[in-house]
């Protein structure tokens, strides 16, 4: 793991809350969902502390953080969308080029290749296949 920590991520974690006799953390963001044993759990991170910090935690601990996992499961279900629109049109992830294909057939080296123009051969790569 990181000795260091990343940027934005203080070394000493955020002090616990003592909210009706119980020490409570506040949640940072809500990272995944998934269930196990008949009850959602969701992958949290924790305000203040490191990825190696984060924790699944069963919905019920999670009440003071219901705007948060309202919002996850927004996002989440529009990118659910996507996918299945890209999925029933036939779209493959993996017929696009990336960037080590493109540096083998273009020659490129990582100072010539940027993000934008692989936004733009996608684009391209994805008309042609329609």
């Amino acid at each position: 793991m990181y000795r260091e920590q990343m940027e934005g991520q203080g070394s000493k974690p955020a002090p616990a809350v003592e909210i009706e006799g119980e020490q409570e953390w506040e949640v940072e963001k809500i990272l995944n969902a998934k269930w196990f044993r008949g009850k959602k759990r969701y992958l949290v991170r924790w305000k203040g502390y490191t990825a190696e910090a984060d924790s699944w935690e069963p919905e019920e601990n999670l009440a003071n953080a219901k705007e948060l996992i309202t919002e996850f499961h927004q996002l989440y279900g529009e990118l659910n969308r996507i996918h299945h629109v890209l999925r029933d049109t036939g779209f493959q992830e993996r017929e696009l080029p990336n960037r080590f294909t493109a540096k083998a057939l273009f020659g490129w080296d990582d100072k010539q290749f940027d993000a934008e123009y692989l936004k733009k051969l996608e684009r391209n790569w994805r008309t042609w296949r329609s």
